[in-house]
């Protein structure tokens, strides 16, 4: 019997379902905001969400390629769907999907050591610090407004054009992708089967980037595909908690499909305890630093770790740099002991809401944070709202399409997944077509930089671009600008 007083779209329910999306593990925080903006936009009397991509420009002041991805992402993985594509003036019409929000998900209470709490229990929480990270793209109606008669982009038009009349080279463009053109069978990639096969099915934009990044041969390939059933085999014999097995994109990165097969444990700290009673003595206690009194807006400038969440020890050192003087630190947060938890646990998973950070650790370098002495002489972390700490990185090019905005869109958005040499993803967007004159302008300016940047004067079809390299100006996961390639340059000057 249902004694559930509240009707099933109920404030409780969208407060629930928005919860979904920010307790996920894939979720940025545009995502997050932008699915705020769709359940608040609910109507109970029409049953869906009316929400136009103009509205949600303006309301979280992101790019409209970002939001694009944003709104793609939250379909793919979230609760919402498209109900009807938007088109024109009309809005885009989200189904919420409150069927997913019948149970409210449980949390996990965190021992955090945040600077904003007086307790030193709570963290803070807020919304992450912005970028414009986006996953594989799926069908989603976007809706456009434009009061033009023709659509600014001609098939024609190829990104090489001389927009930019200042400084651009005349470049052979990147010609839109043609629908029809490629054959169905290159949709079944071996990676396909990879995710399917792997026993964790956890972050797949992720572990996407890492095959792209291995590229690996056919037979590779087929070696991999049939390691991961051996582990999918191994997990279902030993079952123990998916949170336990390594995720698909950490085992493709470590070549683990070249390992043993894993020991498994019922209790994650049993090896540990098993390899303690055979040594005489702890590991020696490590100091702390201490940072100047007050709060401290500074910035992670460097990251080591030592172990895992399960190794015997797992210590991460941080260089932090004072935002005013630049001056710089060392603080080491020992997380776990051969004992279990240790003195720096709280203060890591402090130091994790504070910078949003999920996957790899080398993702936080650059990132802004607030930092205060606590306690026993430790350190907590809080949330800055600083911009990330502009860094020139050398990136590889691991994926690059074109594809409609949405199914019956004219409008075309050109997606390209970058990866520096410490493994962190960076994704970049620009329109190759728009109803939108002064963006399509900007736009084919940007394309033109990336190309200098990779050092060609065009390609006909954008997957050439896979496999070079450039230098960037990086700001967080996001690309600030391009570094035009040294030849390049000198031929233009």
């Amino acid at each position: 019997m249902n004694t559930d007083k509240h009707a099933p779209d109920s404030l409780k329910y969208q407060w629930h379902l928005y919860g979904l999306v920010v307790r996920s593990d894939w979720a940025t925080s545009l995502d997050k905001s932008i699915a705020y903006e769709i359940v608040d936009n609910y109507y109970s009397k029409f049953g869906n969400s009316r929400t136009s991509l103009s509205f949600l420009q303006k309301a979280t002041g992101a790019t409209r390629p970002s939001i694009i991805a944003s709104t793609r992402r939250l379909v793919e993985n979230g609760p919402f769907s498209v109900e009807r594509q938007g088109k024109g003036t009309r809005p885009t019409e989200y189904k919420l999907l409150f069927d997913l929000a019948a149970k409210k998900p449980s949390g996990i209470a965190d021992d955090t050591t945040s600077i904003d709490s007086p307790s030193g229990i709570a963290c803070d929480t807020t919304a992450s610090i912005a970028d414009d990270t986006t996953t594989a793209s799926s069908s989603i109606a976007c809706d456009t407004q434009t009061d033009l008669q023709e659509p600014a982009y001609k098939a024609e038009l190829r990104v090489g054009r001389n927009i930019d009349t200042h400084d651009a080279l005349p470049l052979a463009g990147l010609a839109p992708a043609q629908a029809g053109t490629r054959d169905p069978e290159e949709k079944k990639m071996p990676f396909d089967r990879f995710w399917q096969s792997f026993p964790r099915k956890y972050q797949k934009p992720k572990a996407r980037a890492a095959w792209n990044k291995l590229n690996p041969s056919q037979e590779l390939a087929e070696r991999i595909i049939k390691a991961a059933g051996l582990w999918a085999a191994h997990y279902e014999a030993n079952p123990v908690e998916k949170r336990w097995m390594p995720s698909p994109a950490n085992w493709l990165v470590g070549e683990r499909y070249d390992e043993d097969l894993p020991d498994v444990y019922e209790d994650p700290k049993e090896r540990a305890i098993v390899k303690a009673k055979d040594r005489p003595a702890k590991d020696k206690p490590y100091a702390h630093s201490v940072v100047k009194n007050g709060i401290n807006e500074m910035y992670i400038v460097g990251v080591r770790e030592e172990g895992t969440y399960m190794s015997d020890v797992h210590r991460v050192t941080l260089d932090l740099e004072y935002t005013e003087t630049g001056e710089t630190l060392t603080h080491e947060l020992l997380i776990q002991d051969i004992n279990g938890p240790a003195s720096g646990q709280p203060g890591w998973i402090a130091l994790n809401k504070a910078v949003d950070w999920k996957f790899n650790i080398a993702e936080i370098k650059g990132l802004p944070v607030k930092v205060a002495n606590m306690s026993a002489g430790t350190i907590g972390f809080s949330k800055s709202f600083l911009p990330p700490k502009e860094e020139i990185v050398e990136v590889a090019i691991v994926g690059a399409s074109a594809s409609p905005v949405e199914p019956e869109s004219e409008e075309e958005c050109l997606e390209i997944k970058m990866m520096t040499d410490d493994d962190v993803a960076i994704e970049w967007f620009a329109m190759l077509k728009s109803n939108d004159k002064e963006e399509q302008v900007e736009d084919q300016r940007r394309i033109a930089c990336l190309l200098k940047a990779v050092g060609v004067t065009g390609v006909d079809d954008e997957r050439e671009l896979i496999g070079k390299r450039m230098t960037i100006v990086k700001q967080g996961k996001g690309v600030k600008e391009f570094v035009p390639y040294p030849d390049i340059v000198k031929q233009a000057a």
